[in-house]
């Protein structure tokens, strides 16, 4: 139970290479590669949509990543606060906005 779940290691990771490379986005294409090629397409949507500072793609696909299971209890059921939080935090912006 406490050895991390690929998925938690994707969401993570994602973060970490966001944050590193927030002033210099373009040079995270490689990272972006690396995941695509490892089978982690929506995780490398994440980080294209971001490259390209497209906000709207961003927020879809950091959605469809967080539709992915991080972590199962005993009776089998999903945990999928992620993406309520990050729903919540898109209202939140749309609030902003008007």
């Amino acid at each position: 139970m406490t050895i991390p779940k690929e998925a938690e290691f994707i969401e993570k990771f994602l973060a970490e290479v966001m944050n590193e490379y927030k002033r210099k986005r373009p040079d995270a294409d490689p990272i972006r590669n690396i995941l695509r090629h490892m089978g982690h397409e929506e995780a490398a949507a994440v980080l294209d949509a971001w490259i390209d500072e497209k906000e709207d793609e961003l927020a879809k696909a950091l959605l469809k990543l967080a539709e992915k299971p991080t972590y199962k209890y005993e009776r089998g059921a999903i945990h999928l606060d992620k993406k309520q939080e990050i729903q919540l935090d898109e209202e939140e912006d749309n609030k902003k906005k008007r």
